[in-house]
């Protein structure tokens, strides 16, 4: 952890994560970095044990397949990515997708909220980007109504 200071009031904190704090003040102390990174390694913990129980049920389910919202001709935008912790499709081939918070009070990110992911269910059509995932397919469309299952830790 690195804590340096720009000119007499730019101050910054860099922490082994690559988390640079812009006017970070002697509050933002390593005590916070340890925090943010028991959190990370929690929801990554979160993250395995909540899919592998999904995949042993629906072994179709992936994780972190790249989605954007598309825009009004079918094409995907440049902003407003998200990575789904988990999608899979229910017995009648609709997808759903499980998000993983670390903490009963971790928040969403602008772009989950963006796209609906507070309320429960997708408030737009999302089309996978990247490599995908098995069945889910670059280009493929997640539609909007998608329900979005929000499962928190301790």
């Amino acid at each position: 952890m690195y804590n340096f200071q720009v000119e007499d009031f730019h101050t910054y904190h860099v922490c082994t994560l690559g988390v640079l704090v812009h006017n970070a003040s002697k509050d933002y102390s390593g005590k916070k970095a340890e925090t943010v990174t028991k959190n990370q390694e929690n929801g990554k913990k979160l993250v395995k044990e909540q899919f592998s129980n999904l995949k042993e049920a629906h072994p179709e389910a992936e994780t972190q397949v790249s989605v954007k919202p598309m825009d009004s001709n079918g094409n995907a935008m440049r902003n407003g990515e998200n990575y789904l912790d988990c999608i899979a499709l229910d017995s009648d081939g609709n997808h759903f997708i499980e998000e993983y918070k670390a903490s009963q009070t971790a928040p969403y990110t602008s772009n989950q909220k963006a796209n609906g992911f507070d309320t429960g269910a997708l408030n737009k059509d999302l089309v996978v980007t990247g490599e995908g995932g098995g069945v889910f397919k670059p280009v493929d469309v997640i539609p909007e109504g998608t329900p979005i299952n929000t499962i928190r830790g301790k």
